[in-house]
């Protein structure tokens, strides 16, 4: 049955935005899976700076990058077609030096205050740093515990949850005094550190590598190199092995399960510990060959379909290629949500406002079209209406009607019918 339009409903949106009502909806991150674009590898060459170890995505088509040998950050600028998730096009800007920075390795986002959180592998620390200029406006408190990194093995992944703001970060091989790092068969025991959204110590995990696969024409390795926090609270790790009788790069993307894992953080030593540890499944491995090392992965933006790009790339050190990778991950989207920030508001409202009655390529979401019909309208303001939230306290005073509470209002004038 065709439904007919009714400005009562186009009444109530506006009230949502004007009033603030709220219910809640979450991300789910079950039936996670990944899967390749099929574009391949894609150059991302810079005169002005390489060795990338780390990427932010900064929203639209800005990121930020960091290098693991300059004490620098660089704005990037990379195109995502976004039907395919295949990359159009890329650029990298001027570098710009961090305050303070040495050996950078992970970096996050916060879309709080604009700010990124930055973590450096030299001292094992987390620092906070003007997107601007690279200076430094604050710090995280990093448990004691990391002080027993090894050498060039320490603090190298960061990520924050896009909705409830939790910093993730792990060192990449075992401290000294959790045990050896990974053989040709054993991997390595790392820890994964959750901070809350105010940037405190929560909880920590065990977590176990693969083991890498030997050779000697490399030093093989095996190890943690990056994580992308899921909306919710879920999250992915990126490992990285290099070893074999032909040396080549290996990465692995698991989805973490910590339900039944142990908090480590009181625990001195997980040097044996078998038990207790985080569960992973593998999503998916990418062999990328000897000459690409890719250590920094980010959550990117939100495909036409619903999957969200995610992006890796490589570190060009020790002469070899600096490249990009784009990947799809599939099942975080939220219902009703057609801009991919994780929350169902005014804005997703405007995308169906903006297009309403227009013909638009059948499910496409970013166009509107949330319920695949091929053309926005009653259904898909249904879906954005149904899920509406809005995320933090409720308002405690009840603010003027904003702009697109009028634009709804001026709509019933324009689209008239019976209420």
């Amino acid at each position: 049955m065709i439904k007919r339009f009714s400005p009562r409903r186009f009444l109530h949106a506006a009230l949502l935005v004007s009033l603030g009502q709220a219910t809640s909806a979450c991300a789910q991150t079950s039936g996670l899976s990944i899967t390749d674009t099929g574009q391949g590898q894609v150059g991302f060459s810079s005169s002005a700076i390489g060795s990338l170890s780390g990427i932010t995505y900064l929203g639209g088509d800005s990121y930020l990058v960091v290098s693991d040998n300059s004490g620098s950050m660089a704005p990037a600028t990379i195109t995502i077609d976004r039907m395919t998730g295949q990359i159009t096009a890329n650029s990298i800007g001027t570098p710009i030096p961090v305050a303070g920075g040495s050996d950078l390795e992970g970096v996050a986002y916060d879309p709080r205050d604009g700010s990124v959180l930055i973590s450096d592998e030299a001292g094992n620390t987390i620092t906070r740093h003007l997107t601007s200029d690279g200076s430094q406006i604050g710090s995280v408190t990093v448990p004691g515990i990391y002080a027993n990194a090894v050498g060039n093995r320490g603090l190298e992944s960061l990520s924050l949850d896009p909705v409830g703001f939790s910093l993730w970060a792990a060192n990449e091989e075992a401290l000294s005094v959790d045990g050896a790092q990974a053989t040709s068969s054993a991997g390595t025991i790392v820890r994964l550190q959750r901070f809350d959204s105010a940037g405190q110590p929560d909880v920590q995990y065990g977590y176990l590598t693969e083991p890498h696969a030997g050779g000697s024409l490399v030093t093989p390795q095996s190890g943690v190199s990056d994580l992308v926090a899921l909306p919710g609270g879920g999250l992915i790790v990126l490992e990285r092995e290099v070893g074999g009788v032909i040396p080549s790069f290996r990465n692995r993307l698991y989805l973490v399960d910590a339900g039944s894992a142990i908090d480590t953080t009181n625990t001195a030593s997980l040097n044996g510990v078998t038990s207790g540890l985080a569960e992973k499944e593998l999503l998916l491995q990418v062999n990328a060959g000897f000459f690409s090392n890719f250590e920094g992965i980010t959550l990117g933006p939100m495909l036409s379909d619903g999957d969200y790009a995610l992006l890796m790339v490589s570190d060009d050190g020790s002469g070899l290629n600096q490249n990009l990778l784009s990947l799809r991950l599939s099942g975080i989207a939220i219902d009703g949500d057609l801009t991919g920030d994780f929350v169902v508001d005014k804005d997703d409202l405007a995308v169906v406002l903006g297009a309403w009655g227009s013909a638009v390529t059948a499910g496409d979401r970013l166009a509107g079209d949330l319920d695949g019909g091929g053309q926005v309208g009653i259904d898909d303001l249904d879906g954005v209406l149904a899920n509406w939230s809005i995320p933090g306290a409720a308002p405690t005073t009840v603010p003027e009607p904003g702009g697109l509470g009028s634009m709804v209002i001026g709509s019933l004038l324009l689209l008239g019918g019976r209420w």
